[in-house]
Order: structure tokens, then sequence, then C-alpha cells
């Protein structure tokens, strides 16, 4: 103003622009800005800032834009958020605060008590669930505790007692099992009103106050023949407490290794189970897919069989399943199906049945048709995965990666389940069958039968 006033009005006009170029350059070499344009000149190769997440490639337009958020939010934090004495420490070495800057937007890498968690309800956000009373729920649920807290932080998750945590689950289902195969034993020796005074007398007197334990429980067991005791004689209760035991740890164990590909697909992985015959594979997919399906009315899933026959049982099975009012239509897809059903089953059908030899050549050549079908795409089961061996096997690889690029290209990633009988190498197979990563289910949790193994020499009846 002094120097307008006096008429230098240029010479003012000059001052002011050299002030402000003076306190540009004093800007630019402030320590954000020399950060800022290393990330802007220098290549990831030559730079540690861009090398710092390993998620995110720091060469491109997103990997810079987020740099220059990340080092300023650090930036603004040690300035204005942490105590001075701590800025000063981590920016001197003598610590190093984590994710800094996510200080004042999340935690972070948080570890998730899944037994403290569920104790009572299980809380979303948005309501509450209540405490699970099965294994089955307590895997689906540790997923869903990992996801929706990825949602909202940053940086890994991860549940520390996972085995423990889980154990509850198992203990509930097995006192569950327990207490319906004791009803079955009971339905074949009692009268209908033997057997409902039995129950009464059972759920007030015992099961109110003791649970039956997967380890055994001599107590609850003389608890237990104390109240049949008074319905039964003693060889009786003996089979009741035998047959129900047995079947109890058998049914209990069979849920096992299907809750853990369960719980696989929850966490977004392509998984193969690998158990002997008569195991429960089937439910393994069976499972996880309605589940998807009855949580997105617009999701699709496609199983693939090796033969016809096998096709058709897995038909029935799963319209006898989803015949309780799901609103979930199974349609075969395969060289025999009239075409007159051919264009309801691609557009109606929430689960195809097929086989790779159709995939090939009537599905996939006309996938403009199947738009609906592939775009929401959430499931690819492969039953019987040790068929697709030798040439066989690397002509069904090929298709198989032919799906994943149609799917892609439609914007799905379907996740794999793949069921296998007991082979030497199963993840090897499975990820070379569908070209991506796999994890292994192989702990059998199916019951089985005695075993008996003996060796036997024949004599020699002819030395010649």
């Amino acid at each position: 103003p002094v120097l307008t006033d006096c008429g230098l009005g240029p010479a003012a006009k000059k001052f002011i622009l050299s002030r402000a170029e003076r306190t540009r350059i004093r800007e630019m070499n402030t320590r954000l800005m020399r950060t800022f344009d290393e990330i802007t000149v220098k290549d990831a190769k030559d730079n540690d800032l861009k090398r710092e997440n390993a998620n995110i490639d720091g060469n491109t337009a997103m990997g810079n834009m987020l740099k220059y958020g990340s080092e300023g939010a650090k930036q603004y934090n040690e300035l204005f958020i942490l105590n001075p004495e701590h800025a000063r420490a981590h920016h001197d070495g003598d610590i190093h605060i984590h994710d800094l800057d996510f200080l004042t937007l999340t935690t972070t890498c948080c570890q998730i008590d899944i037994h403290q968690l569920f104790t009572g309800c299980f809380g979303t956000g948005h309501g509450a669930i209540r405490e699970p009373n099965d294994i089955r729920s307590y895997a689906a649920l540790a997923c869903i505790a990992i996801q929706s807290n990825q949602n909202d932080q940053h940086g890994g998750q991860s549940i520390p007692n996972f085995d423990r945590g889980l154990a509850p689950g198992v203990a509930k289902t097995y006192a569950k099992l327990y207490r319906q195969n004791r009803r079955k034993a009971l339905e074949l020796l009692a009268s209908p009103e033997k057997l409902e005074e039995l129950t009464a007398a059972l759920g007030t007197e015992l099961d109110k106050t003791q649970k039956p334990r997967l380890s055994g429980s001599e107590e609850y067991r003389q608890a237990e023949a104390a109240v049949l005791g008074r319905f039964l004689d003693e060889a009786e209760i003996r089979r009741v407490q035998d047959f129900t035991l047995t079947k109890a740890r058998e049914e209990t164990e069979k849920t096992t290794h299907q809750a853990a590909v369960w719980e696989h697909i929850r966490g977004g992985r392509n998984v193969v189970g690998v158990t002997p015959t008569a195991s429960g594979k089937t439910l393994c997919y069976n499972l996880p897919t309605l589940q998807a399906l009855l949580r997105d009315d617009k999701a699709r899933a496609l199983y693939l069989f090796p033969t016809k026959a096998l096709s058709q049982d897995q038909q029935s099975d799963l319209n006898e399943l989803v015949g309780a009012g799901m609103p979930v239509k199974v349609s075969t897809y395969d060289g025999d199906t009239p075409d007159s059903l051919r264009v309801a089953a691609r557009d109606t059908a929430r689960i195809i049945i097929s086989n790779p030899d159709m995939l090939h050549a009537g599905i996939l050549p006309n996938h403009p048709r199947w738009i609906k079908f592939f775009a929401n795409l959430k499931h690819i089961v492969i039953d019987e995965a040790h068929a697709y061996r030798g040439v066989l096997g690397s002509h069904v690889a090929e298709v198989i990666r032919r799906l994943r690029r149609i799917c892609a290209f439609y914007g799905s990633t379907p996740r794999f389940i793949l069921c296998s009988a007991t082979i030497a190498n199963p993840r090897e197979l499975a990820e070379t069958l569908i070209g991506g990563e796999v994890s292994l289910v192989d702990n059998n949790g199916a019951p089985r039968g005695e075993k008996r193994i003996i060796l036997y020499n024949p004599p020699l009846v002819d030395a010649v």
C-alpha cells in the first residue's frame, strides 16, 4: 500500500510478484513437496516410497495419487495429531508407527478374538445375530467377521485363537447331534406315548443342567442312565447309549470338513475337497452354493460332472434339497436336453448342470446368449476332478481357461469348488486344471467302519 500511495504502482506489482515467487520456492523446498516431487518424477524401482505398499503399482496414475494422499496424511498427523515427542522419535527412527497415514481414520492390523465376539451375539453394525449353535455357523461367521472388519479397516485381519475359538461350535454341534441320535434310538424301543414322556424327562432333569461332551463324560452317562432306567431295562439303556455315542461322534466329525470347505469359499478362495466315497462331499459344494444363491437373487452356479448318470443323480438330490420353497431352479443342459427346454434353462435356471463337452461345444461358443448367466456366475463346481487327467485333463483345462476368460469379459470372478477321490497330488491337479491357486481340504471327518488288516501267507503247494 505504501508504494501504491506514493505512485509507484508498477514497483508495488513487481514486489508482490517477487514475494509470491520467493514463497513458492520456499514451499517447493518443504519436506512434503520434495516427497511429492520424488513420487512424481522417479520410477518405483528407484524410490522406496512407491514400493511401500506391495498391493499397489507405484508407477500407475492411481498408485501415484494414493501415495500423494498417504504422504500428505503422514505429515499432517506428525505436525498436528501426534505428541511432539512421539513425532520426533518416529522421525528419528527410535520408534516406528505402523500405517501412520491411517492414524485418524481407523484401527489397523486387527486381531479378532472370535470367542469373545460370538459370546452372546454377533454385532454387524446394522443389527445383531444370535450366538451360533453349530460349527458350520461358527465357520461362516468367522469369515463374515474378517470380511466386514476389512471393509472398515486398513491392514491385515487375523484370528489368533482360531481352533480354540471354533471349539465351542464343535461342542454345540456334538450336543445337538447327540440328542437327535438318542431320540432316534428311543423311537425304536419306546411307544409314542413313552417316547414323549422320556423326552420330557430327559429335557427337564438332564439336558437343562448337563451337556454331553465329545471327550466323554461318565457323570453325564450315569445321570442319563438313571433317567432312562425308569422306562428301559439295563440292556436297552446300554444299546441306546452306545448307538447315540457312536453316531453323534461320526456325524460331528462329518461336519468339520464340510465347514472347512465353506470357510475357504466364504474367504474368496478356490478349494478342492479330497475325501473318500460317501463322506458328504456333495454338501461341501451344495451348502455354500445355495447360500450364495439365496443371498443374491441374481447369482448363478455351474455344476460340471464327467458322466450323465452322475449329473442325473445330483440333479435329483438338488431338487429334493431345494424343494422346500427355495427360489432356486435347477436345470440340466447337455446333449439330450430338448431345444424347447434349453432357452428356459439358459434364461431362468439358477444352477446349470452340465459336462465339459457341452460347455465346450454348446455353451461357450454361444456366450452372447448367456450374458445374464456369465455376468452373475458365482460358483463353478467340478466334481470327480480326478477323472480329468492325461489328454482328457489337458483338454478340459483349456476349456476351463476359456470359461474364466469369458466370465472376466462379462465382469464376474466365480470361485471354483472341486471334489476328488483320494489321490496323491489333489492340489497340483486342481491348480493345473483351473489355472489358479486352490486351497486343499483333506481332513476327512466322515465316519469310517472298523478295518482289519490280515496278512496271509499261503502254504507252498508245488515247489516247481
